[in-house]
């Protein structure tokens, strides 16, 4: 195969070959001089023949020497190259703290600065109530209570002492107090939050000095590399009998053959990663679903019993009251018995008195009928002379009777005389009407669709192919890989921090082999500890900014050997 890396015997034959093709020749040009005074044959000695393999050993051993001082070469120039972006990327990071760090710093400053505002405020309303206390008649030692010795900022502790000044002044004192002792805990708080804005700002800018330290060693040790393997390419192309530029393109071969080999085993090992991530996420989501089965069990089971122990409680209870009636019904039983003895006493006692009643009863009885005999004969006296009285009454109504009669006939005729005339009164009712506004629709609005999307983000990333890589460059020319992936992202109106753990933490997980163009891949140890990222574009391929050594370009997510098994979609 062209350009691909021969096995290391086939090297050593091939510079045998040309060694002692070399040798033959320069061999049999020595004696060709004398050819004509001495004609016939002649051969190289067993010692040329041992030279020329010497030389052809010795330059194959060269060769493979060559080959291996530019393969570590190129690793070692790969590593300082990554390491430089590792620590553009953690300055990244160290900014984004920073970033936060100061936010928080300037929220506790503007609250301190508030509350020390309504401190003072409530300070000077009570200074001025002292004010008015000593003019209105106070002494000097109230007026001492608000100003004496330290001054306004001891007069709480002093005025708690003092009587003489009242509700009111217990009142503000207790407002003075709070708006005191907020402020001193919010700036507290805002000391607090600049201490940690200063370190953020001392990590940021050790990260920042880092960065540019790593970037400068990797740029000078890279240059001093490519020199050395430029001399090295020289020297195997005069090893081997080519031209430089065969030689370059033999090591291009040889490096592409090397990156091929690389990204296949780091596509093995992230394969072998994210199956036992999968593995693990299986087994701790059947550790949670056997949990979840236990604690149902264990739950179901607690119920139950719950359930038995309220049966049995709630039978014990219907015992206890069934017994509890039976002893009542018991004792309502004897009550009746021995309200049956007291009836029958009671009705013996009856009968004794009924008897006597009885006697009584005919005694009283005759001694009535002998009264009302003479009640008889008095009221037929009675009678007779009421009858008598009846007759007289009876004319006497018979005349009035008739004297009302002529009464009432004379008013009749009175009233015959009399006419009497009423005029009608109309009743006028005005009719009602009834007016409804018309109903004016109410205009609905929707919100309007994000612009961009998935083709818009893969398109702008595109279009940065080529692109230098710059430590903090989010465009518009120059770019590190989170730069460049949350500008391309800002194109489909999401927003990402610029720092790949930020993205790590801003986006939802998902595995590599469910990668849809558009998600973040990610490298490093773990996802809040990355140190590069990537944007997938589809076929195992991502757009990226990999390091300051070259530019933003197309490349296989296998490409650096610490793929995190799970990528990063945006929504």
């Amino acid at each position: 195969m062209p350009g691909a890396p021969q096995p290391a015997h086939r090297r050593a034959r091939r510079g045998i070959t040309v060694v002692c093709g070399l040798g033959l020749v320069g061999g049999l040009a020595l004696p060709l001089g004398a050819a004509h005074a001495e004609p016939g044959p002649v051969y190289p000695s067993a010692d040329q023949v041992a030279s020329a393999r010497s030389a052809a050993v010795a330059v194959a051993g060269s060769v493979a020497d060559l080959d291996g001082r530019l393969t570590s070469s190129r690793a070692q120039v790969a590593q300082l190259q990554q390491a430089a972006g590792d620590a553009a990327e953690m300055a990244n990071g160290a900014q984004v703290a920073l970033d936060q760090a100061t936010a928080t710093s300037s929220v506790a400053m503007a609250k301190s600065d508030e509350a020390q505002g309504k401190a003072a405020e409530a300070l000077l309303t009570l200074s001025r109530y002292a004010a008015e206390v000593y003019q209105g008649g106070g002494d000097t030692s109230q007026l001492n209570v608000f100003f004496g010795g330290g001054g306004p900022q001891q007069v709480l502790d002093r005025a708690a002492g003092v009587d003489a000044v009242g509700a009111e002044r217990a009142r503000m004192a207790q407002d003075a107090d709070s708006a005191k002792l907020l402020a001193q805990n919010l700036s507290q708080q805002a000391t607090e939050a600049e201490g940690r804005r200063a370190a953020a700002s001392g990590a940021a800018t050790a990260a920042a000095q880092a960065a540019m330290d790593s970037a400068k060693v990797a740029q000078t040790q890279t240059t001093q590399l490519e020199a050395q393997q430029q001399a090295m390419v020289v020297q195997l192309a005069t090893l081997q009998n080519t031209s430089v530029q065969l030689e370059q393109q033999r090591q291009a071969g040889i490096a592409a053959e090397e990156q091929r080999q690389r990204e296949e085993a780091n596509r093995r090992a992230a394969e072998a990663a994210a199956k036992a991530a999968a593995e693990k996420a299986a087994q701790e989501e059947a550790a949670r679903v056997a949990a979840a089965a236990a604690a149902e069990a264990a739950a179901r089971s607690a119920r139950e019993e719950a359930a038995a122990q309220a049966a049995a409680q709630a039978a014990a209870k219907r015992a206890a009251a069934a017994a509890v009636q039976q002893a009542a019904d018991a004792s309502a039983a004897q009550r009746a018995a021995a309200a049956a003895v007291q009836q029958a006493a009671d009705a013996s006692a009856a009968q004794r008195a009924a008897a006597a009643a009885a006697a009584q009863q005919a005694a009283d009885a005759s001694a009535a009928q002998r009264a009302a005999t003479a009640a008889a004969a008095q009221q037929a006296a009675d009678a007779s002379a009421a009858q008598r009285a009846a007759t007289a009454a009876a004319a006497q109504q018979a005349a009035d009777a008739s004297a009302a009669r002529q009464a009432a006939a004379a008013a009749a005729a009175a009233r015959a005389a009399v006419v009497t005339t009423k005029a009608p009164t109309p009743t006028t009712k005005a009719p009602t009407t009834t007016t409804t506004a018309p109903t004016t629709p109410v205009p609905t609005t929707s919100a309007p669709a994000p612009s961009g999307g998935v083709a818009a983000v893969i398109a702008f990333a595109r279009a940065q192919i080529g692109e230098p890589y710059v430590w903090g460059g989010a465009g518009p020319n120059v770019w590190d890989c989170s730069g460049l992936t949350m500008m391309a992202w800002r194109q489909a109106g999401v927003t990402l921090s610029h720092y790949t753990g930020s993205q790590w933490a801003e986006t939802t997980r998902v595995s590599i082999a469910q990668l849809q163009p558009g998600d973040l891949v990610f490298y490093g140890t773990s996802g809040p500890n990355s140190h590069h990222v990537g944007l997938y574009i589809g076929n195992g391929q991502m757009i990226h900014a990999p390091n300051p050594s070259t530019v933003v370009k197309t490349a296989s997510i296998y490409s650096m050997s610490d793929l995190i098994p799970y990528g990063g979609r945006p929504s």
